[in-house]
């Protein structure tokens, strides 16, 4: 569970502006436990680094712990992460919605991309093609996979299309091990709805 701990991150479909360790930053991946950011300013060595950013309206504060530190080739542009030592429920609240948010978008976003609009004379072709799926069960702490024609969401885990890109299943499965069982719920829903409703998808992303 721990490892599933730390591979439990988003990345966000735009930056987002934050203050860190009193500098100016922009937090480009979050998780439950951390997040990682992008800044121009080498952060002062200190064990408590209070990180504060807005999402939609929300405040997310936080002490975070510096981890590591490095600049990237050829900018004059660091990337750190910072490990969240200590948070208040409002933020940790608020940061689990952004991290739903961003589950929500891939998947309906990977859905959209797998399909996209198919001309009206494949799409015979691919209601007489047998449907199968990927249905992934987390057992005392470890994920099993098995393709199955039923697409019946399991107790605990979910069921997505047999298609879906494995590193979209590692984010599925990373978000729903730490999740709490409304968000574990959440993730059931829009994996059902990815199985149950393709067209709606399909037409809210048009290319």
């Amino acid at each position: 569970m721990t490892r599933q701990r730390s591979i439990s991150r988003v990345t966000l479909d735009q930056p987002i502006a934050a203050v860190v360790c009193g500098e100016r930053a922009q937090i480009i991946d979050a998780s439950v436990s951390g997040v990682r950011l992008t800044h121009s300013t080498l952060f002062s060595e200190r064990k408590d680094c209070p990180v504060a950013f807005t999402w939609e309206g929300k405040q997310i504060e936080f002490l975070g712990r510096l981890r590591w530190t490095k600049l990237q080739r050829g900018k004059n542009i660091y990337q750190s992460g910072l490990q969240i030592e200590r948070i208040d429920p409002f933020s940790t609240t608020a940061l689990r919605k952004l991290i739903e948010s961003c589950v929500e978008r891939a998947l309906r976003e990977q859905k959209a991309n797998a399909m996209g609009v198919p001309p009206a004379a494949e799409a015979p072709a691919k209601v007489r093609r047998a449907q199968l799926y990927a249905r992934h069960e987390l057992v005392h702490g470890i994920w099993r996979k098995t393709t199955t024609s039923e697409p019946q969401q399991p107790e605990s885990g979910f069921t997505v299309p047999l298609n879906e890109s494995p590193q979209h299943i590692e984010l599925l499965r990373a978000a729903y091990a730490v999740a709490d069982p409304p968000t574990q719920s959440m993730i059931r829903r829009l994996a059902e709805l990815s199985i149950t409703t393709p067209e709606i998808t399909a037409r809210r992303y048009t290319p």
